[in-house]
């Protein structure tokens, strides 16, 4: 939809209109070369690749980043969407970084009003009193 809507690559866009409005210089939705500098490498029970890891299936969750660029995310999202070094600029709206750091009510949640986690079912937590 994002590329019949805007005429771009999925990845065009969100590079120019996400990754370098943030300031996320390093961060791609490319896939991973063995020359990316800082990139994660994949472990699992103390066996570690050389190589990137690779999905077949790329986009949307295929982000690539380093910490710094994902320092600055969060750093984004604690000002409430204001740019780390320009904070009078909204990056993101608020309603929006409220919105992602909302957490979803599980599909077993009774949903019930609530205004601390013992008003609740014991698998339960209250957020934003539900």
């Amino acid at each position: 939809m994002l590329e019949a809507h805007t005429g771009l690559k999925a990845e065009e866009f969100l590079s120019s209109n996400i990754l370098h409005k943030f300031g996320m210089s390093k961060s791609t939705y490319n896939d991973a070369t063995d020359s990316m500098a800082n990139l994660a490498r994949g472990c699992s029970r103390g066996l570690c690749a050389d190589k990137p890891e690779h999905t077949e299936a790329k986009f949307a969750g295929g982000l690539l980043t380093v910490p710094k660029d994902y320092a600055r995310l969060v750093q984004i999202l604690y000002l409430d969407g204001r740019d780390p070094d320009n904070p009078s600029t909204q990056l993101i709206l608020l309603e929006d970084v409220q919105r992602l750091l909302t957490p979803t009510s599980h599909r077993d949640s009774s949903r019930k009003a609530c205004s601390v986690h013992t008003d609740c079912r014991a698998v339960e937590r209250c957020y934003s009193n539900k």
